[in-house]
């Protein structure tokens, strides 16, 4: 446990202790955001002209994208509490042994909690970092 603790520790002094400006992440958002501005002007231009427009549609990509973050952390929620009940269920009607064992599993599953409860936290600060570097 003094491990995990000591890993999180470290990554937030990592982020703590990084600089705020980045070339390769203002290059990497430069270059999606060209992406997409290009592909909904062509898009734009495309419905403007009455053709059927093949272009990426800005707010239809943000929209597909939430959706699909939704979903998975959807799945993710069910699975962790799922996994969750029968690791309690198991922890309360389980031998000395087995809860031995069930207490060993239980680092894995809190990782994973976290890992997954975690990463629309780490992805915002990502985003929320390009955003502000890009102004």
């Amino acid at each position: 446990m003094r491990k995990v603790f000591g890993i999180i520790l470290i990554f937030i002094l990592i982020l703590a202790i990084y600089p705020k400006e980045s070339y390769a992440l203002r290059n990497i958002m430069e270059q999606g955001d060209s992406f997409l501005n290009d592909a909904q002007t062509r898009y734009e231009e495309e419905r403007a002209a009455g053709e059927n427009p093949i272009g990426i549609e800005r707010d239809g990509l943000v929209e597909v994208t939430q959706t699909l973050y939704n979903i998975f952390f959807t799945i993710g929620l069910f699975i962790a509490i799922g996994v969750a009940t029968v690791l309690g269920i198991q922890f309360v009607i389980g031998s000395a042994e087995e809860k031995a064992k069930i207490k060993e599993s239980l680092i894995p599953f809190v990782i994973g909690c976290i890992v997954v409860f975690g990463s629309f936290g780490i992805w915002r600060i990502f985003i929320e970092v390009g955003n502000s570097l890009m102004q």
